[in-house]
């Protein structure tokens, strides 16, 4: 379950108020990474980047490294983030005129503890190539690329990936998994698990009809495979993020980066990773998807070009959600700072519980509260000095700071306190005012 908003209520404002503290406002602040526009192999320039993101809370923060997104934790805590698979290209029937959709990128969340300075790199997986075709012969779409969250390339494990959906040709691609593993392409062993291990780019559809396959996807660890034959000039695989994240080129000889054949375009992979559609060719095998596992390629099963497999995925944050398999366009990554809940107030007490204190005689003022905070004490909306922004000690749900207050006036005093939890980014808390009597010192004799 996503945590909500904390929300001060009506009775904390106004204390906070009588202090004389404004609060901030509270809420979650959502930073959304798209494609900016950018299509097919490759990702967003930094143009791109500078005109979608301007006016929005990623204005002026996000630089392309070669359509790798960068972007730097502004604070310390909890954020969530969701990333979305791209879709598949579709293909055409040719004889038919029969269109098929690729297979949808998938959606899954998860929330991490990120530290404030630290460089996260974002690649939003681009839709998979549409095949378009003017004549009798098959289409193949490229896959969808995967989108990915990871601090560095070379690490064992990003911090999350979705897959991108299969390629579409004369039969439908495939969806991406929320899993690890990745599928092969439709119709090659029914569409089973990929035979690669996970975290690496597909294979090329079985042995028996490779000849016809579209590439397959890139995973994590290392690029998607080519497809086999060449006609007028040979394509090109998808690449891992470690190698830059590119989708699968249909055909290198085309400055328009599809392989036209009697009237066919077959699709390019999208960035993130997307294997390409076959150009080799009438031959119309489509491109699996890219994503944490790369998805197989589609090749020639039961007398019809199959589409391509999903991609897999990879979730290495806390409270994981898949949020489902629909996204038929481009993927994108939203990221949530979330908000902490607030922190409460076990009690807020004089010496002995004690309403009475003594003109110019030291005397504790505790407050007990129920996370680890940072507590300033106030007399009469004034700060006591000595007593500002103390760190609390004990254990959960017992902190304890104690301020040594000396009255340095008579008659009553209105005691009270801020509690700001430490790191979850919650606006601070008001103890309940505590109304005391300063009394002279006795006489002496």
């Amino acid at each position: 379950m996503k945590k909500g908003i904390p929300l001060l209520s009506a009775f904390s404002l106004l204390l906070l108020n009588w202090i004389g503290v404004v609060p901030a406002e509270s809420a979650n602040i959502v930073y959304s990474f798209q494609t900016a526009g950018a299509t097919g192999i490759n990702g967003p320039t930094q143009t791109q980047l500078t005109n979608t993101y301007t006016g929005t809370t990623l204005q002026g923060s996000v630089t392309s490294n070669n359509g790798i997104q960068e972007w730097v934790v502004p604070s310390n805590g909890e954020y969530e983030i969701t990333a979305i698979g791209a879709g598949g290209g579709t293909g055409i029937n040719g004889p038919s005129r029969v269109t098929f959709n690729g297979g949808n990128g998938v959606s899954i969340t998860g929330t991490f503890n990120l530290t404030a300075g630290t460089t996260l790199r974002i690649i939003v997986g681009q839709k998979g190539v549409d095949a378009i075709n003017t004549s009798n012969y098959y289409g193949a779409g490229g896959g969808g690329g995967g989108s990915f969250v990871y601090l560095d390339a070379t690490d064992t494990y990003p911090l999350i990936a979705a897959g991108g959906g299969g390629g579409a040709s004369a039969n439908v691609g495939m969806n991406a998994l929320s899993t690890s593993s990745a599928t092969n392409g439709n119709g090659d062993s029914s569409g089973t698990t990929s035979s690669r291990t996970p975290g690496n780019g597909g294979n090329l559809a079985s042995s028996s009809s490779s000849g016809y396959s579209g590439g397959s996807g890139a995973g994590w660890l290392s690029d998607g495979i080519k497809f086999a034959l060449t006609c007028s000039g040979q394509g090109t695989a998808a690449f891992a993020p470690r190698n830059g994240g590119k989708g699968g080129f249909s055909n290198t000889l085309l400055a328009n980066g599809n392989a036209s054949s009697a009237g066919v375009l077959q699709g390019n992979g999208g960035f993130g990773g997307g294997g390409a559609g076959n150009g080799a060719c009438t031959i119309a095998g489509a491109g699996g998807g890219g994503g944490y596992s790369g998805g197989g390629g589609g090749g020639n099963s039961s007398g019809f070009y199959q589409g391509g497999g999903g991609g897999g995925s990879y979730n290495g944050g806390t409270n994981k959600i898949v949020n489902g398999t629909t996204n038929t366009g481009n993927g994108s990554v939203i990221i949530t700072r979330i908000e902490g809940l607030p922190v409460s107030f076990n009690s807020f007490t004089l010496a002995g519980n004690s309403r009475l204190a003594t003109f110019r005689n030291p005397i504790e003022i505790t407050a007990n509260v129920d996370m680890q905070s940072r507590v300033t004490f106030f007399v009469n909306r004034k700060r006591i000095p000595g007593c500002i922004n103390l760190a609390t000690t004990g254990s959960s749900p017992n902190f304890t700071a104690t301020c040594r207050w000396s009255p340095s006036s008579r008659g009553v005093a209105s005691l009270s306190a801020i509690a700001t939890p430490t790191g979850n980014g919650s606006e601070g808390s008001p103890a309940v005012p505590l109304s005391v009597s300063v009394q002279s010192r006795a006489s002496r004799r």
